[in-house]
């Protein structure tokens, strides 16, 4: 005879069965998950997802996942059909969600970075080229000079690396890896250029840093300086381009106020403040490129050829100026491990002298 579950019971029962499925989704992906995972996830093609011609559109990893896993969900049931399909090839679908939780996720992270970087070389490339060098100096599509740099760095690490249709825990990894690794590079030299630009009169600081500036008069991208003021820092530390100083002079400098006209002045020419830093170019492309020096085993040799090479004066202790400005380098001592050629390859990695060339100005950008 069945009896009636009590409320505690089922309640007892539901919290045993949530804290199984927390357990499994707290389980690290394995090696072994993926290679039963790829082959599904890679037969669902855009056209199986109903998202039209497979060579123009973008799989969504969230749609792919809802299909594997599917169970039978009415949340989910515009799934069935792909999900039967599937399953002919696949009898052992559904996937337990839980189960391949964290399996699902590096699939995903896979599928994001190799779309992003194929995306971007198709139709950003351009874009990334010119900032890369830091031109549209406060603007830069970070994330996307990022894929960028760590796809050119891999077609000399680990060729094909991109084009692998079953890639392991350490390639997901060495992809993630690298992709961060340029992205908070440039978050670094992004701070090197904020550290430089407020340089400036303490009068200065104290009007400007405390307080939020309308958009329409900061300098897009470094959301506390103003654009005037911005402008005056770059020509001070000898690194704003002449067509960016001249598009200044020509549309906004007339249409400041006498006293912000003055702070323009006061500036970009203050013989306590222009030269500021005679490295100022120097200390940005260090950070910017940090990902290669420390990969391909760089030393403070090295580094200091490659920058005088670029046009960029740079001091016999490198390593101790750039702690001094908060860089932690990590240079190689000793005998290389990765060979001099594979350095010599990499040089081609590094970023240009950063140039900083028109379409800073918000006003200008429709």
């Amino acid at each position: 005879m069945n009896t009636l579950l009590t409320s505690d019971e089922v309640s007892s029962r539901v919290g045993a069965i949530f804290a199984r499925g927390q357990k499994l989704r707290q389980q690290p992906a394995t090696d072994h998950q993926l290679k039963t995972l790829w082959p599904a996830w890679n037969a669902c093609t855009p056209a199986l997802l109903g998202n039209g011609d497979s060579k123009k559109q973008r799989r969504q990893p969230q749609e792919i996942i809802h299909i594997l896993t599917y169970d039978g969900s009415r949340w989910f049931r515009r799934y069935e059909g792909a999900f039967q399909t599937l399953r002919r090839r696949f009898q052992y679908l559904p996937l337990n969600a839980d189960e391949y939780h964290s399996a699902l996720e590096k699939a995903t992270l896979w599928t994001n970075l190799v779309a992003f970087a194929r995306i971007t070389k198709e139709k950003f490339e351009d874009l990334v080229t010119r900032q890369w060098a830091f031109e549209d100096a406060d603007a830069q599509a970070y994330g996307r000079i990022a894929i960028w740099r760590v796809e050119r760095e891999l077609e000399i690490t680990s060729p094909g690396h991109f084009r692998k249709t079953s890639p392991t825990l350490a390639d997901i990894n060495l992809l993630a890896e690298r992709y961060e690794a340029y992205k908070c590079a440039h978050q670094c030299a992004v701070r090197q250029l904020l550290e430089l630009l407020w340089m400036m009169p303490g009068r200065l600081i104290g009007k400007y840093r405390s307080k939020p500036l309308d958009s329409s008069k900061r300098a897009r991208g470094v959301r506390t300086l103003p654009h005037h003021l911005f402008i005056a820092r770059l020509e001070a530390l000898d690194i704003c381009s002449e067509e960016t100083f001249r598009d200044f002079c020509a549309s906004d400098l007339p249409a400041l106020t006498r006293e912000k006209r003055q702070e323009f002045y006061d500036v970009a020419r203050s013989p306590n403040f222009s030269k500021a830093d005679l490295y100022a170019v120097l200390r940005i492309w260090l950070a910017y490129n940090q990902p290669v020096f420390e990969r391909f085993d760089w030393q403070g040799k090295d580094i200091k050829n490659a920058a005088e090479e670029n046009g960029m004066k740079a001091p016999a202790n490198l390593a101790k100026k750039a702690s001094e400005w908060g860089l932690k380098l990590k240079l190689h001592r000793g005998n290389r491990v990765a060979s001099d050629r594979l350095m010599k390859r990499s040089s081609a990695l590094l970023s240009p002298a950063p140039n900083f060339t028109s379409g800073i100005i918000e006003s200008h950008i429709k």
